[in-house]
């Protein structure tokens, strides 16, 4: 289980909705969990964002990518804590297999969970905001 704030930004960066939920799916270690999230909705070239801030990760990122750049995230380098991810006309299969690719670059057991939790946990999020927004 998994408590996060989420706070939903429209272009202007004003503060549309504040709000925690809890997640059922991810199992994010309390020392990798992020403090909360910021959703923002299509920019000018029609990506969303989501953000995550951490009070006590600091780590070298990298960034991965779809071949077609629909979707991307900005990950930690040790940790697979995600950072950022931006994404145009969302689906399931490219998160699916962008999490495998990074799940596959590497040997730690630390890494591989996170990624798979924390790409779990954008498939909620983005789940959540869409309710909200309806």
């Amino acid at each position: 289980m998994c408590k996060i704030r989420i706070i939903i930004q429209n272009e202007k960066k004003e503060v549309e909705r504040d709000y925690t939920i809890e997640f059922n799916n991810p199992e994010i270690h309390i020392i990798d969990r992020p403090a909360f999230c910021i959703y923002t909705p299509k920019n000018c070239n029609g990506y969303e964002s989501i953000l995550f801030k951490y009070s006590n990760l600091k780590e070298e990122t990298l960034e991965a990518n779809m071949d077609n750049t629909e979707f991307s995230v900005i990950y930690g380098k040790i940790s697979g804590c995600l950072y950022g991810v931006s994404f145009r006309n969302y689906n399931n299969r490219d998160i699916g297999l962008l999490s495998k690719k990074l799940i596959d670059s590497s040997n730690g057991v630390r890494f591989k969970s996170n990624i798979q939790n924390f790409f779990k946990l954008v498939k909620e999020i983005i789940l959540s905001v869409s309710n909200e927004k309806s």
